[in-house]
């Protein structure tokens, strides 16, 4: 979706997982079983309403793009192991 302010903004399940542009809902459902290409879609405080799909965005997590460095650095062997397997493999 793409709001009155150009602003992006991705509602996926979990099993996509967060992103720069993601809002992860807790369930696991199928967006068409609630809306269709004519269902009305907008946002009015802590809520977005999709269709007849209602989603509380008070409670959402902010996404850092900060990659764990700590847990790189730490694994950096296994990972470079792992790194030259791959490309002998191909």
């Amino acid at each position: 979706m793409i709001n009155e302010q150009g602003e992006v903004i991705s509602v996926v399940v979990p099993k996509i997982g967060n992103g720069p542009f993601n809002l992860v809902i807790e369930e696991d459902l199928v967006f068409m079983n609630y809306l269709d290409v004519e269902s009305p879609v907008f946002a009015r405080d802590e809520y977005l309403h999709l269709g007849e799909l209602t989603i509380h965005m008070a409670d959402a997590k902010l996404w850092s793009p900060r990659p764990d460095w700590e847990s790189l650095h730490s694994n950096q062997a296994n990972i470079l192991g792992q790194l030259s397997s791959i490309r002998l493999t191909n």
